[in-house]
């Protein structure tokens, strides 16, 4: 049977389908406005006529040498790589969670960040502790996981030996890891530190076409998959019953998510919480249908990401906190929470 002749069975709260059409332009309306925050705040405030300037002057000669500088150059760049990150993780959570059938999943389950953090320590120890050397070191580490992960799920094998596979990596990582931190010294392991509390302070007009490349490559397959991570939720017998392939589906939304998580991670170091916070708000505003939540929870990711940037650097200027630490503080409570609400044994669709 055709994917396009799928039905969801609904059994969470949905609104309306005539809604839904409106809740997307609210969400996008509403990344609007956090972009417009995150121009705005930082170690210098500009009013939103300042900003509009500025941008409506883009191409032009006669932008005043501070707004050129601290919008159009440095904030700008950041907006545009919130943007990618934040889509690539709210899209990377949604596919993940969709595929596990766990809302409790994100892209770090299939060890795409453990490895990019790697590499990213390995280049550090190397004497690269920034620049375009770091990122392609850590999207190579990124890489290497989705490709053993790719490599696995294309196996006949079920969604718990996914996981046992990427706890797996996670683990040999995490241990080939603390054995270049144990080798680094102060200057090293300061930089590796603050490498993976994240910062969007890495974007740059030579990262961001690279990045956009492997991330938009990566979401064009996850939104052609949509219709079968619904299929997929209606539990792995009736979805192949159906016409799944479910290890062509394991594969493709593994090498989906870790080339798009991959490539954010590599430019802008471990964010957490953001791929699993984006899925839910987009599942509680418009439904469990992917055809919707999937581009919802891009757009929320995105906009989470720019609002805890702009935070980051309004809190304590001119310092600037890791965008890390932001989005942790906001989302481990969610989690602790949304953990002790799951009943032990209920998998969720």
């Amino acid at each position: 049977m055709r994917a396009q002749g799928l039905i969801l069975r609904i059994r969470d709260w949905a609104p309306p389908c005539g809604a839904r059409g409106g809740i997307m332009i609210a969400l996008a309306g509403f990344l609007v406005l956090s972009s417009l925050l995150m121009l705005c705040l930082g170690a210098v405030t500009l009013t939103p006529g300042a900003v509009m300037k500025a941008l409506l002057n883009l191409t032009r000669d006669n932008i005043p040498a501070g707004l050129e500088e601290s919008v159009v150059r440095l904030r700008l760049q950041r907006l545009i790589m919130a943007w990618l990150a934040g889509t690539a993780l709210g899209c990377g959570g949604a596919s993940t969670q969709g595929l596990f059938r766990n809302p409790l999943a994100d892209p770090g389950v299939i060890g795409v960040s453990t490895g990019a953090a790697l590499f990213a320590a390995l280049a550090i120890v190397m004497g690269a502790a920034a620049g375009f050397f770091l990122s392609v070191s850590a999207f190579a580490g990124a890489l290497l996981a989705s490709i053993l992960i790719a490599a696995i799920a294309r196996r006949d094998t079920g969604n718990a030996h996914l996981v046992i596979v990427g706890v797996s990596l996670n683990a040999l990582f995490a241990a080939c890891l603390g054995a270049l931190i144990f080798m680094a010294d102060d200057a090293q392991l300061r930089s590796f530190t603050f490498w993976t509390m994240g910062s969007l302070g890495g974007a740059s007009a030579g990262a961001l076409p690279w990045a956009a490349l492997f991330i938009i490559a990566g979401l064009a397959i996850q939104s052609g998959l949509r219709r079968w991570l619904n299929a997929l939720a209606l539990g792995e017998a009736d979805a192949a019953r159906l016409g799944l392939h479910l290890p062509r589906m394991r594969w493709l939304v593994s090498l989906s998510t870790a080339l798009s998580v991959g490539a954010a991670v590599a430019c802008t170091g471990v964010i957490g919480f953001a791929g699993l916070l984006a899925p839910h708000a987009a599942r509680f505003l418009i439904g469990p249908d992917f055809r919707w939540s999937l581009p919802a929870a891009g757009l929320l990711g995105a906009s989470f990401l720019a609002l805890a940037d702009a935070f980051a650097r309004a809190l304590h200027p001119p310092a600037e906190l890791p965008l890390g630490m932001v989005t942790a503080a906001l989302g481990a409570p969610y989690l602790l929470w949304l953990a002790l609400k799951i009943p032990t044994g209920v998998e969720h669709a």
